[in-house]
């Protein structure tokens, strides 16, 4: 079985945001590479509401690595032109975005991982939290991806850097609760006005 490491690259308002997941399977990367690809697209079809035509994805890729190293071997790549299609709602700071907390058989801390998602638009938040139809439809839209991962052979996993070892991935769940990206903040040119004292 091969070790993938899946990207989805996109932006916000031109910055770059992304998310990894690491998956097993016996495709060539090639055709690993169409299955995320594809599980992506099947997850913005179900969350592209929750956001501003600002936040784009522009770009998956599938690299295979060699488990006992972490080091990529090949990689392939898709170009995508998806956009939010939010309306009403207003775009956020781009360090906020969702968490995916991912679990595994295992009780320890390494049974546990995450990724995160970019921050859906104002029109998603109830009272500062993602509202409860926000979290279900950001829910659905990743069940929907990790399903159309299972359709294409490819099992969700948590690869240890530091051990080198593989656990199946078994539940996720989103809580409503922001959380902050620092790196997807730091490409932004901040314009300062100051004042006398």
């Amino acid at each position: 079985m091969a070790i993938y490491l899946h990207v989805c690259h996109g932006t916000w308002s031109g910055f770059p945001w992304s998310f990894t997941l690491h998956t097993s399977g016996a495709l060539a990367v090639g055709d690993a590479e169409g299955g995320w690809s594809s599980a992506i697209g099947e997850w913005w079809t179900d969350a592209d509401g929750l956001y501003t035509s600002d936040v784009k994805i522009i770009e998956t890729t599938t690299a295979t690595l060699d488990q006992p190293t972490g080091k990529q071997i090949t990689k392939a790549m898709t170009a995508h032109t998806l956009a939010g299609v939010d309306v009403a709602g207003v775009l956020l700071p781009p360090q906020l975005a969702v968490v995916v907390s991912l679990r595994t058989s295992l009780a320890s801390r390494a049974g546990r991982g995450r990724f995160f998602l970019p921050g859906p638009s104002s029109g998603a938040l109830s009272a500062g939290k993602l509202s409860a139809a926000t979290v279900g439809t950001l829910s659905t839209a990743v069940g929907t991806m990790f399903a159309a991962l299972s359709a294409s052979s490819l099992q969700p996993v948590l690869y240890s850097r530091k051990a080198h070892t593989v656990n199946d991935v078994i539940s996720y769940d989103i809580g409503n609760v922001m959380d902050t990206q620092r790196r997807r903040r730091d490409g932004l040119t901040e314009t300062r006005v100051s004042g006398n004292v």
